[in-house]
């Protein structure tokens, strides 16, 4: 799967293998999303290098993307996505924010939802991603 950075470079995500990592797909316009991201900021500030959040932006334009990165303080990468092949190829399709857990080799857990705590490969809608639970599930797969 492969995304560009703000840059404009080509980026994959096999370049994050060795790490965990949260993958969440999302739009500046989706107000959800945005809280969505502030979550995973604090989340990123808890495990630093022990776990990657990754944000792809879908349909979005580099300047707003990179002007929402600066505004909301974002720590951890972020990409777009401008003809979301990546968000389709990752089984997203419909609601934002969709996202993803991966272990170290890249492999798409079923992750507890924050908000259900039932198993599920992919999560739809904004979730607490740096509450208590959702911290020592990540715990558990960060070692």
């Amino acid at each position: 799967m492969e995304f560009l950075d703000l840059d404009g470079k080509v980026s994959h995500l096999s370049d994050f293998r060795g790490h965990p990592v949260v993958l969440t797909f999302w739009a500046t316009w989706c107000f959800s999303c945005q809280a969505d991201l502030r979550s995973l900021n604090e989340l990123q500030k808890y495990f630093g290098n022990d776990l990657r959040v990754i944000a792809v932006a879908v349909s979005d334009s580099e300047t707003k993307v990179r002007s929402f990165q600066r505004s909301n303080g974002i720590r951890f990468p972020v990409f777009l996505d401008p003809d979301e092949k990546a968000f389709h190829l990752a089984g997203g399709e419909g609601m934002l924010p969709y996202t993803v857990v991966l272990d170290k080799q890249g492999r798409r857990l079923r992750f507890p939802d924050p908000e259900t705590s039932a198993p599920s490969p992919n999560i739809q809608g904004p979730r607490r991603w740096d509450s208590q639970k959702v911290v020592r599930s990540l715990e558990a797969i960060s070692h």
